[in-house]
């Protein structure tokens, strides 16, 4: 009798451990259908967030990204949407403060690592700025480096860094051989250097995939005439006039 009681005793205590295991399954389980909910929930009002910034829809961009703030206030890629929303506004220092937030609450999120370094740029903070588009590249899983490493190098041209910055053009090209941007930068540089050969290559290449400008086509001018390269000289003095007539270029070249 006495061992029949401790087993009945043994039976209620495994019956009360099986049904706490069983219900702290379920919590779990409930737990992870409600993240999942949630997380779609802010995902949905981010995405809709940036298509209402791409269609210049202010208004109803700010109402998705602060519902996604709402639910999750330290999710980076809401602060990263809310900090290019701000810029938009031109509201520049809460641009910096949401975007900066971003890249603390994730510093590999190379896409706010980017666009903080271009902000900052913008407002003269060149170090700063170059700093954060080598956090982007340090990335190797960022998708678009070819843009972080020619956002780099038009910032340290506005240092008159032309060494540093002809290293992240070429990166850039390795990347995308076809930028316009890093093309005609390049072909500035050497043509600065006077390596006249090395700029009609890059401006070659230019001028298949960028449209002109009255500072490329005098480049352009200038280096044929240095090269003997009459025919190509006469076209773009004539495309430079033609399409540029009050341009200081234009005057220049007259």
């Amino acid at each position: 009798m006495i061992i029949f009681n401790k087993f009945l005793r043994l039976s209620h205590v495994l019956i009360v451990l099986v049904v706490l295991t069983l219900a702290g399954c379920t919590t779990t389980q409930e737990q992870k259908i409600h993240d999942k909910k949630l997380s779609k929930q802010i995902n949905t009002n981010i995405q809709l967030g940036i298509e209402y910034i791409n269609r210049k829809k202010w208004g109803y961009a700010k109402e998705r990204l602060d519902a996604a703030l709402e639910l999750d206030p330290n999710n980076s890629h809401a602060n990263n949407a809310m900090g290019l929303l701000m810029w938009k506004l031109k509201e520049l220092d809460k641009a910096e403060e949401f975007l900066t937030k971003a890249t603390e609450l994730d510093p590999k999120d190379a896409s706010a690592q980017n666009n903080l370094g271009v902000l900052l740029c913008q407002q003269g903070k060149l170090d700063d700025a170059v700093e954060r588009f080598q956090l982007a590249l340090s990335n190797p899983m960022y998708e678009t480096p070819a843009q972080a490493n020619l956002n780099a190098g038009l910032c340290l041209m506005k240092k008159h860094d032309t060494k540093n910055a002809a290293k992240f053009f070429r990166a850039a090209l390795k990347e995308n051989r076809n930028l316009p941007r890093a093309l005609s930068a390049m072909a500035k540089i050497s043509f600065e250097k006077k390596k006249y050969l090395t700029t009609r290559a890059f401006l070659q290449r230019y001028f298949e995939v960028g449209k002109d400008t009255p500072e490329i086509l005098y480049i352009a001018v200038k280096v044929e005439e240095k090269l003997g390269g009459r025919d190509a000289h006469a076209s773009y003095r004539i495309r430079l006039k033609g399409k540029f007539p009050d341009s200081k270029e234009a005057k220049l070249i007259r």
